[in-house]
C-alpha cells in the first residue's frame, strides 16, 4: 500500500483515483489518436514488419523512423516522444526521461481479422483494461500500486500500419497527472517508488475541489509540501 505521507490528506483518496481513471481512459485513447495521427496522411510511408509483428503484411512502402521504432519495440523498452502527433516517437535508456515504458506487445490478430477497421478509442480502452492491465501486473511480478503514481497505457501501431496487417499493440505503464498532462518518468518502474506522494517543495493547485497537478511555486498555488512523513515504522503490513 502506498505512504500517505504528503498525499492530499484532506481529500478522499478515491475521489482522486476515481477521476485520475477517468483521465488514464483519455490519456489512453489520446496516445493510440497520437499513433494515428502519425502515419495518416503518409502513402509514401511503409509498415515494417518486427520481430514481434504479425506477418499478414506485405510491406508496400518504405517505413517512417517513428513507424520502425514502434514495431520493434519490445517488452522493457522505454519510448518518448516531443509532438502531440508523437511522429518523433523513439527509443530511449530508461534512466533518461521518456513517457512509456512497454511491458508487453500483444498481437491482436486473432480478434481482428485482416481488412478490420482499427478499433474506435472506447474499444481500445476496454482492450487496455482487459490485456494491459494483466501484462503489467505480470511485468512488474504483481508489484504495481493500481493507486499509485503510475497508469496504464496502450499504444496502437496506427490507422495505416492496421490496414497494412499490423495487428500488435503496446501495453505499459505511464505517469499522467489528474489534468491529464503527462509527466516524464525517469528509471525503471520497478526500481521506482510508486507511491503518488508529492515531493517536498513542490507545490499544487486545486481545480473543481479536487488537487490538481503541480505548479511553479512562484505562480499562485493552494499547498507547498514542506515534509513527507513515513508512516511504514508505526503501521507495519502486519498491523493493517
Amino acid at each position: 500500500m502506498s505512504p500517505q505521507g504528503a498525499r492530499r490528506a484532506e481529500t478522499p483518496a478515491n475521489a482522486i483515483h476515481a477521476r485520475r481513471g477517468l483521465i488514464g481512459v483519455a490519456v489512453g485513447a489520446l496516445l493510440a489518436s497520437a499513433c494515428t495521427v502519425l502515419v495518416m496522411g503518409t502513402t509514401d510511408a511503409a509498415t515494417v514488419s518486427g520481430p514481434s509483428e504479425s506477418t499478414n503484411a506485405v510491406p508496400t512502402r518504405i517505413a517512417s523512423a517513428a513507424e520502425q521504432v514502434f514495431a520493434k519495440s519490445a517488452t522493457g523498452d522505454c519510448l518518448t516522444w516531443s509532438t502531440p502527433s508523437a511522429g518523433d516517437l523513439t527509443r530511449t535508456d530508461c534512466a533518461s526521461p521518456h513517457r512509456f515504458e512497454v511491458a508487453s506487445a500483444v498481437d491482436l490478430s486473432t480478434q481482428f481479422a485482416p481488412g478490420s477497421p482499427l478499433p474506435a478509442a472506447a474499444a481500445l480502452t476496454q482492450l487496455r483494461d482487459s490485456l494491459c492491465t494483466p501484462a503489467v501486473n505480470t511485468y512488474l511480478r504483481g508489484r504495481f500500486d493500481p493507486r499509485g503514481l503510475f497508469s496504464v497505457g496502450l499504444i496502437d501501431p496506427g490507422e495505416a500500419s492496421w490496414r497494412a496487417g499490423q495487428r500488435t499493440v503496446r501495453c505499459g505503464l505511464q505517469h499522467v497527472g489528474v489534468s491529464g498532462e503527462q509527466f516524464p518518468i525517469q528509471g525503471r518502474v520497478s526500481d521506482l517508488d510508486q507511491s503518488d506522494v508529492a515531493p517536498v517543495g513542490s507545490c499544487e493547485n486545486i481545480s473543481a475541489t479536487l488537487p490538481a497537478d503541480p505548479v511553479d511555486c512562484a505562480l499562485p498555488h493552494a499547498s507547498e509540501v514542506i515534509s513527507v512523513v513515513d508512516l511504514g515504522q508505526k503501521f507495519p503490513a502486519a498491523s493493517i
